[in-house]
């Protein structure tokens, strides 16, 4: 089933539930959650999953969260993470193939393994529309299903090691990157 299949790859995992509250997605995370994931084979599994980022799992997993212009307030603003993504690729430096999740709304969640020695913070707003979900973070992960509809992969690569590109994208706008991080 898919949350061993996460173990198995080294990802270390939690329940999450989501609800819509005031038009938004609201995630209810367990208690302790940074200390609680999964990363032992599970007998079964009934709720939404979300997959722990950073230094929370034995590769250092960091993701870009990439919202499409259906996400929320873009609709009204205009803003377009995957347009954004285009660009900085075009002007750093393509990313590898990489495992990628779409969202619900039709967004894309980018995975990457980060170097052991590299500390990337979670922020939002790195470019518009994009996020990075890194130490003391998690992101929701397929199969997991919001307002009727599911997130899901849209490939089957294998989760590649972060290229400068990516890293660079990761970093930017972060300072202090090796102080604590606050959830």
């Amino acid at each position: 089933d898919f949350a061993n299949s996460y173990i198995e790859q080294g990802l270390s995992i939690i329940p999450i539930k989501i609800i819509p509250k005031n038009g938004k997605k609201e995630v209810i995370l367990p208690d302790n959650w940074p200390n609680i994931g999964r990363t032992k084979t599970v007998s079964s599994w009934s709720s939404n999953i979300a997959i722990l980022t950073g230094h929370g799992n034995r590769h250092n997993i960091c993701v870009l969260d990439v919202d499409s212009p259906d996400h929320g307030s873009n609709k009204e603003n205009g803003v377009n993470g995957l347009e954004s993504i285009e660009k900085w690729q075009k002007e750093h430096g393509a990313f590898p193939d990489t495992r990628i999740a779409e969202t619900p709304t039709g967004g894309r969640h980018y995975y990457f393994k980060v170097p052991q020695d590299t500390h990337i913070k979670k922020k939002a707003g790195i470019l518009p529309g994009v996020d990075v979900q890194a130490d003391r973070s998690c992101i929701i992960a397929p199969p997991s299903v919001y307002n009727s509809k599911r997130y899901k992969w849209i490939n089957n690569a294998k989760i590649a090691d972060a290229n400068d590109s990516v890293l660079d994208l990761m970093r930017l706008n972060q300072k202090g990157r090796d102080e604590e991080v606050s959830s």
